[in-house]
């Protein structure tokens, strides 16, 4: 293995570099933490979406189905509902 020699200001900048280095490395541990937390959070929205979709398609049908009735009740009674 080759030996080489650096000067005190070679030493000085490469430990710069690596403390630069050092710096943007914790920044970047920072980032994919908050990357994995918004992902938490849209995984949680997605859930909330999807069950108040569903919550909202329930409520609907269970709407149109007491129309339906009051429309047939109505025919029954012999009036005709108004719309």
């Amino acid at each position: 293995m080759q030996e080489f020699t650096v000067t005190k200001d070679e030493y000085i900048e490469l430990l710069s570099y690596r403390a630069k280095a050092d710096t943007l490395e914790m920044k970047l541990e920072h980032a994919a933490n908050q990357l994995e937390t918004a992902y938490d959070h849209i995984a949680v929205l997605n859930e909330l979406n999807t069950r108040k979709s569903e919550r909202i398609a329930h409520e609907k049908a269970k709407y149109n189905q007491l129309e339906n009735q009051l429309h047939r009740i109505i025919k029954t009674v012999g009036g005709t509902p108004n719309e």
